[in-house]
């Protein structure tokens, strides 16, 4: 007889652990094959100027950057891990600091067309969402029940008899 309730998984924290998963996918594929080919094409210019620097830093932030973490946090939201919530803010704040960082090196560089403005509202828009699900009573309450019946189980019934 079982005597630990099992856990429905909120539709919310599933979308979000394929949409990361997806995006984890994208990155390995961007980092396997369209990176290489920017690459080679930027290694006739010359030195690299500002603007090279600038894609060899993002190219190598991309690479290690975003895939890896997107998929230990789509784990750790998949599994219900309690890290996953602090997780996944952390990597929502991250993206929006990206985003708003190419957003003002656009400007900068007199991107000025609506493609680019609603891109940047779109994606932060998206991120608030994130971050405040993360934070609602759904999302709080599936993310901090122990996810398994080892160590995590013992330790939060250690915690709640004291």
């Amino acid at each position: 007889m079982k005597t630990e309730e099992t856990r429905q998984r909120p539709i919310g924290i599933k979308v979000l652990a394929i949409l990361y998963w997806s995006v984890a996918l994208l990155g390995f594929f961007f980092e396997m094959f369209i990176i290489p080919f920017f690459a080679v094409g930027r290694a006739g210019a010359g030195p690299l100027d500002f603007e090279g620097m600038l894609f060899l830093y993002f190219s190598l932030v991309s690479v290690f950057g975003f895939p890896i973490p997107l998929t230990i946090v789509a784990w750790g939201l998949w599994s219900g891990r309690r890290w996953a919530r602090s997780g996944t803010v952390a990597l929502s704040l991250v993206n929006l600091a990206f985003v708003w960082f190419a957003c003002a090196y656009g400007f900068w560089g007199g991107i000025h067309n609506a493609d680019f403005i609603s891109f940047l509202l779109f994606d932060t828009l998206i991120q608030l969402a994130i971050i405040y699900y993360m934070f609602t009573p759904t999302a709080k309450h599936y993310l901090r029940q122990p996810s398994r019946a080892g160590t995590d189980r013992k330790a939060y019934q250690m915690f709640k008899t004291t």
